[in-house]
């Protein structure tokens, strides 16, 4: 699914313009602009509601998906679909409507691609009319190639349905943990490493295990919702076939285009060509899903103590922290958190490892490989239910001489979001909120526009000017302002 935030949902009217840039939009609740030159047009999507949208920058085309009907018995009974609006001109150009959910459609370089039961469907855009169906579902795909890779290893035309290539591995793959390199390679980070071509299919291969097979039939299953939203008895047990993957790490490129990437019991590094430049086994074999990145000479891991089990997130070892020497591969250090609980929230800061579990506060120097802070979280703690970690570095508040940075006393405390407030923990577990009723603001920038965004308010700049909209901002692009809510949305363009 592509990233979605639903908003405050308010009472939905008909399509508008307002181009007053001096008054209060009306129709739409708590969006106001002052002296600014601006234009906001609301969109409904009734009886649907809004399960996704895209934007493509080159095409200045505005994807917005629906999903379950709201009036099934209405004159309208489609319930699912994807509209298309011209965002140069604010024209709606075509609905396209389709069975399934929103993350198995895809629109590529003028051609839609569905997943269906059988197979693959292509679509031209613009004339709606079909160009083939062909076998395998979608793994990827490239616009600037006009071809789909389907989860069989096999590229096709798109324009045409025509095969290309055949991908050929020593292993069966499953297509996750993909890397882009360039326009026309990508990598892709399971069961190994493996470089392929758009144009010619595979370059090379490196082969590691991901996966683990020989596990009992009834496992551990992480309910994540249930740890945010009520952390007591987070546990389930279920019962099925199937198997753990997923338990690598992303794959990490460095400047010299070497790669490096954590297995289930080995981390690897090889360089352009596909030779193995290291190989170091792991401390803890069956290690779950990790995070790798590196500073200086230094190469980080992170376990994160969880792998995948069908579509649900089950336990798989437990975090821990190595650092290797990224020339030799030669281990620095392995420190062991404290927990078993899996990590729900990390940051990385500078020499900070920050991690936030269940059960467990830490705060690690990477440099020395040492536990700063190592809090378990007790029931009486005020910030037990606060799961999001923010950086120093983005967080403000409001005053009335504008927006300052938070006290610099807090820059080394561990910063928890949680129920509209900012709670700084030192390395002792002592907690006070640091930005409370004024609310949380983090300082963004997005497409070299500044941007205050937080649950409630958010600001972007109009020339030398700010503008508020007091309702969640889910994008920015070609200046303007994207609302999302659950049956409409509102573009805010700023002149």
């Amino acid at each position: 699914m592509r990233k979605f935030t639903i908003a405050l949902l308010f009472v939905a009217s008909n399509l508008f313009a307002q181009d007053n840039p001096n008054e209060t939009i009306e129709g739409v609740r708590n969006i106001s602009v002052s002296n600014i030159p601006f234009i906001a047009r609301q969109y409904n999507v009734l009886p649907y509601k809004i399960a996704d949208y895209s934007y493509d920058k080159e095409t200045h085309k505005l994807y917005i998906y629906i999903d379950e009907t709201i009036a099934r018995s209405g004159p309208d009974k489609k319930g699912n679909g994807v509209i298309c609006y011209d965002m140069e001109n604010m024209k709606q150009l075509y609905r396209y409507d389709y069975s399934g959910s929103s993350d198995m459609l895809h629109i590529v370089g003028g051609y839609i691609l569905r997943d269906e039961s059988l197979g693959t469907l292509i679509k031209d855009e613009k004339t709606n009319k079909e160009i083939a169906f062909l076998k395998g579902k979608i793994a990827m795909f490239s616009a600037k190639h006009k071809l789909y890779i389907n989860t069989n290893g096999t590229a096709y035309d798109i324009t045409t349905g025509e095969k290309r290539w055949k991908a050929e591995f020593k292993r069966k793959i499953p297509w996750r943990n993909v890397l882009a390199v360039d326009d026309d390679n990508i990598i892709v980070g399971t069961e190994g490493i493996h470089k392929l071509n758009f144009n010619t299919g595979v370059v090379w291969s490196y082969p590691m295990n991901t996966t683990l097979t020989s596990m009992p039939s009834i496992w551990d299953v992480i309910n994540y919702s249930a740890m945010v939203f009520a952390p007591v008895g987070y546990y389930a047990k279920s019962v099925g076939p199937d198997y753990n993957h997923g338990m690598c790490s992303n794959v990490l490129v460095d400047s010299n285009n070497n790669y490096y990437e954590a297995g289930s019991d080995r981390i690897i590094s090889v360089n352009k060509d596909g030779k193995l430049r290291w190989d170091n086994p792991l401390k803890i074999y069956n290690t779950g899903k990790s995070k790798v990145w590196s500073s200086g000479d230094t190469l980080y891991m992170l376990s994160l103590g969880y792998a995948n089990r069908q579509n649900l997130l089950v336990r798989q070892s437990f975090p821990y922290i190595d650092a290797y020497n990224r020339n030799s591969g030669r281990l620095i250090y392995h420190k062991e958190l404290g927990t078993n609980e899996p990590v729900i929230d990390y940051l990385i800061d500078e020499d900070n490892l920050f991690v936030r579990t269940i059960d467990l506060l830490v705060r690690f120097s990477l440099n020395k490989g040492i536990l700063y802070m190592q809090h378990y979280v007790q029931d009486e703690d005020g910030f037990r239910n606060a799961f999001s970690i923010i950086p120093y570095k983005d967080l403000y508040r409001r005053g009335q001489d504008g927006y300052k940075p938070i006290d610099a006393k807090h820059k080394k405390s561990m910063l928890l979001l949680g129920n509209d407030k900012v709670y700084a923990i030192n390395d002792k577990g002592e907690y006070e909120v640091c930005v409370g009723e004024d609310r949380a603001y983090r300082m963004l920038t997005v497409d070299d526009k500044e941007v205050f965004n937080s649950k409630g308010q958010s600001e972007f700049i109009c020339g030398n000017r700010k503008v508020a909209i007091n309702e969640y901002t889910d994008a920015i692009f070609d200046n303007r302002v994207l609302i999302v809510n659950e049956q409409s949305f509102i573009v805010a363009e700023c002149k």
